[in-house]
């Protein structure tokens, strides 16, 4: 079986950070398996771990590959007599053009939903009247790729219905995401009574960190000694900051920038527990990261959370937008260590069974049989 990956970056690149590693993974997973991978990327070309990579010139925006240049990557489909075809990244117009001139099963591998669902429109001329130009043409390209794939692979129940309700596609196939429990090992819950919040990934509004410490702000009278440690950065850094300085909490949260993905292991071991307040997530990969540390999490009941979280097992839910309902369960964890721990443990087994790379490869691996057979028919 001979498959192209379509994505941005090779192991060798600078800007890797959780989805790219993530498809960098899947390849060498199904090399393991005898699966003749071709992946094709904007920066180098080379044999990784099995992994045939393939550098093309792609299209950029603001020094963000895209689109690989199409001319150059028919050539090579046709030289290396590819079987199947899986992108993973909006390559709305490629798809569609590779359709167009190909006979091959076209598979786009959907792990995010960037449009804000909020909106809750299907016409993207719409994203126009809010001011939204960049949206626009983002759901213009997601729109056109997942119309225009043979296939769509999601990671959640929660984009399967999305992807249905939006557009005319109807080979939807969830296969859950895994996670390097190699790199994310477990350790023991921290003793310490100077509790130890964590929130990771990019700050902006619709990841509801504000939310986070508005909860802060109402247990700052409840005597418990608990810090927030923020990472990553983006469009709401500085009012995050400004909310922070407002309520005076300036010696309880503390922001921290980006970090290596990894470091990511350390940081979420020296923590006692993760909080994610997304207003929407499609899975929530962060989330399986922490229970592979044998640490517990707070979660917004956000969409993709809902195919991870067992609730009071490895994990606690609250309500979106909801400071009152986050703080209670804050306070919750600060002050139940056994429970918190014992969450932790679930979480780590949970991940060993259920999200590991060779299960998601394993996924893989029997869908492309199944594209083949029906190709073949």
């Amino acid at each position: 079986m001979r498959i192209l990956f379509i994505a941005k970056y090779s192991p060798k690149s600078s800007r890797l950070w959780g989805g790219e590693i993530h498809i960098i993974k899947l390849a060498e997973e199904l090399a393991k398996k005898n699966v003749k991978i071709f992946f094709i990327n904007s920066d180098y070309t080379g044999i990784i771990n099995n992994v045939q990579y393939i550098k093309l010139p792609y299209k950029k925006y603001r020094k963000t590959p895209y689109n690989a240049e199409f001319n150059h990557l028919i050539r090579i489909i046709k030289k290396l007599k590819i079987d199947i075809i899986n992108t993973f990244s909006t390559n709305g117009v490629l798809i569609k053009k590779l359709k167009k001139k190909l006979n091959i099963p076209i598979i786009h591998s959907q792990f995010v939903w960037r449009l804000d669902v909020s909106y809750k429109i299907r016409y993207p001329f719409a994203f126009l009247l809010y001011g939204k130009p960049f949206i626009y043409l983002a759901y213009l390209f997601e729109l056109k790729g997942l119309n225009n794939a043979d296939y769509v692979i999601v990671t959640s129940r929660v984009l399967k219905k999305f992807v249905k309700y939006y557009t005319s596609q109807k080979n939807v196939q969830v296969i859950p995401r895994g996670v390097d429990i190699d790199l994310f090992k477990p350790s023991p819950y921290p003793n310490s009574n100077n509790i130890i919040a964590i929130t990771l990934g990019r700050l902006d509004k619709a990841k509801g960190v504000q939310d986070i410490i508005k909860a802060f702000k109402i247990l700052k009278n409840k005597k418990i000694n608990i810090k927030l440690l923020i990472f990553g950065v983006g469009p709401y850094l500085n009012s995050l900051k400004k909310l922070t300085k407002k309520y005076d909490l300036d010696e309880i949260i503390k922001f921290y920038g980006t970090i290596p993905h990894k470091l990511v292991p350390k940081v979420l071991k020296n923590s006692h527990f993760l909080i994610s307040a997304s207003w929407f997530e499609g899975f929530g990969g962060v989330l399986l990261e922490e229970m592979a540390c044998s640490r517990p999490f707070i979660t917004t009941k956000n969409g993709g959370s809902a195919d991870i979280i067992k609730e009071n097992i490895n994990g606690l839910s609250v309500k979106i937008k909801s400071p009152r309902d986050m703080a209670d369960k804050i306070e919750y964890l600060a002050k139940n260590h056994s429970k918190a721990e014992i969450m932790g443990i679930n979480g780590r087994k949970i991940v060993e069974k259920q999200f590991n790379w060779k299960n998601e490869a394993n996924s893989y691996l029997k869908f492309y049989k199944k594209v083949l057979k029906n190709s073949n028919k």
